[in-house]
């Protein structure tokens, strides 16, 4: 689990400090950096992906080529393109802690950029090579874009351990039909899962001769996922991603409200909830949604979640262009004290600027 981010220089950030908890939200209006923090861990790993296997602890320790253009984010096609995201060297610093079975063992990891290449920072790292390795696959990335579009798929030599590290949206959408093709017990864990967010269950169901067809399960009988619709289809790759990860792991989630009802949307934020705390994961979700957040301050006034298992991080952006992360204080009973910019009051104001819309309608005219 990830304890503490620290960003320097890198994107729309010159510094921001995040302590993820076991449930993390970013919140803020569109383009104030939320997304780029997920962007941070894709570059590491994609950039990890590309060492080969039997030069990996080698490679971390002593500095590896720094990819960004892959199946994560596409910061530039020339290096130009990266001067201009980060004129000065961007730094990454990450602790938390890993999981080993029974064990629980702290790591802390820094790497700067430095002439293309990712350079351990001795001031920061504390661990072994295989530390950061560890960590950045224990990462699940689930992208804004997702979904199967086609009604089956060609289905591939193999099972992979992480979906998100396939190259490009295509590839993705393959090797999740793939997975469920192999894995029949994966299918059924997503089942009940999808059908209580969206009222539709799951079926994959092979055919001849190598090819998957991904069904709901609706009250009428079953459908194929693209004639559902596309809250069901959105869901699966990021239920997948979420069941499948191990003990400990991060599944980073953007914007896992789209394409649902606003019910759907607070019923998905119980679901991660209950992931997280019963099989010892850590969510951490980019969102507009209040009813995720919403569902969330509601768990803590419950009692089934506490303020030290959650944390909400507002995102900012300045006349500069530059982008900061707020930590919100979460309460007991499930307030924040100062609220949430433009979240909850909108719908006040909204309320107020139509009951004033209908008290203007029954003014009688002068």
């Amino acid at each position: 689990m990830i304890t503490g981010i620290v960003l320097e220089n890198f994107k729309c950030f010159e510094r921001v400090e995040i302590h993820p908890k076991r449930v993390t939200c970013f919140v803020g209006a569109n383009g104030t950096g939320k997304s780029s923090v997920l962007q941070a861990f894709g570059l590491l790993k994609q950039s990890v992906a590309k060492v080969p296997d039997d030069d990996r602890p080698l490679a971390i320790y002593q500095g590896y080529e720094f990819v960004c253009q892959g199946p994560f984010v596409n910061l530039a096609d020339d290096r130009d393109i990266i001067k201009k995201y980060m004129p000065k060297s961007p730094v990454w610093s990450l602790s938390g802690k890993l999981y080993f079975g029974d064990q629980v063992l702290p790591f802390c990891y820094g790497a700067r950029l430095s002439d293309g290449k990712l350079m351990p920072d001795p001031a920061i790292s504390q661990e072994t090579p295989n530390a950061i390795l560890v960590v950045l696959e224990s990462v699940r990335i689930i992208p804004a874009i997702r979904g199967l579009v086609q009604p089956s798929y060609l289905i591939g030599e193999e099972l992979v351990k992480d979906i998100s590290l396939q190259g490009g949206l295509s590839q993705q959408e393959e090797q999740t039909a793939t997975n469920l093709a192999y894995s029949r017990y994966h299918v059924e864990r997503i089942s009940p899962l999808l059908k209580r967010v969206t009222g539709v269950g799951l079926r994959a169901e092979t055919v001849p001769p190598r090819s998957v067809s991904i069904d709901s399960l609706t009250v009428s009988g079953r459908v194929n996922i693209v004639g559902e619709g596309f809250g069901a289809n959105s869901l699966i790759m990021l239920l997948l991603q979420l069941v499948s990860a191990e003990k400990g792991a991060t599944v980073m989630i953007e914007e896992p409200e789209i394409h649902l009802h606003p019910r759907a949307q607070a019923e998905l934020a119980e679901v991660l909830t209950e992931a997280a705390l019963k099989e010892d994961k850590q969510v951490i979700v980019t969102t507009h949604s209040e009813h995720i957040t919403g569902r969330l301050l509601t768990l803590v006034a419950e009692g089934k979640l506490t303020p030290d298992d959650v944390a909400i991080y507002a995102f900012e952006k300045d006349e500069k262009g530059v982008c900061t992360a707020k930590d919100l204080r979460v309460n007991s009973d499930g307030t924040i004290e100062g609220g949430i910019n433009d979240f909850f009051e909108t719908n006040l104001k909204e309320m107020n600027r139509f009951a004033q819309a209908q008290f203007d309608r029954l003014k009688p005219s002068e």
